[in-house]
């Protein structure tokens, strides 16, 4: 696929018979080619609990990749390079997953999606915790369930390198509560 020719409705199409799993950790998967979608969003103003935090030209020296699997396999939140972290220690529950893509000049574009757990944030806010360039998502007038199976699919087409805390499955088993839920996590 043409990365300027998918939109939202190719997402929600390809994700109708699909489930989007929340994983007790995150998960690595990659490095994969570039993907069909590129990195680049819109930017509608109002109250989100969701938003991309995306950073480019960040340098290959910057972005140790086996260090970041082992951060992430020890959930070592602290030792994160300071570009994948929130600025500023917020107080408040989120969840985070990175798609990482190496770039034409050998830099990355890092993107952290970041999912609020219990409250919204106006633009000002979210632009004030992101370390890179911030995106909010501008969904569909659908159902909210299914517009976030559709971004999901749409992160993952964007190959390289993804620190996954949701899956998408066609499996339609529900998954066993995550007691992790309602604490911080990158």
């Amino acid at each position: 696929m043409d990365a300027d020719n998918i939109h939202f409705t190719q997402a929600r199409e390809a994700t109708e018979q699909m489930v989007l799993r929340e994983l007790h950790e995150h998960v690595c998967v990659g490095p994969m080619p570039l993907g069909a979608i590129n990195s680049t969003f819109h930017l509608p103003p109002q109250l989100m609990t969701q938003f991309l935090d995306v950073s480019h030209d960040v340098a290959k020296g910057d972005l140790d990749i086996d260090n970041l699997k082992g951060i992430f396999k020890n959930k070592a939140w602290s030792d994160l390079p300071v570009f994948m972290k929130l600025q500023g220690n917020p107080n408040f529950n989120y969840k985070t997953q990175y798609f990482i893509q190496e770039q034409s000049n050998g830099n990355y574009t890092v993107i952290k999606h970041v999912f609020l757990l219990k409250q919204r944030l106006p633009q000002t806010k979210r632009e004030a915790f992101a370390m890179g360039k911030c995106y909010e998502i501008a969904w569909g007038q659908g159902n909210k369930f299914v517009e976030r199976k559709a971004l999901q699919w749409m992160l993952e087409q964007t190959g390289g390198l993804q620190f996954r805390q949701f899956s998408l499955s066609t499996e339609r088993k529900r998954p066993m509560a995550s007691s992790a839920m309602g604490t911080p996590s990158p």
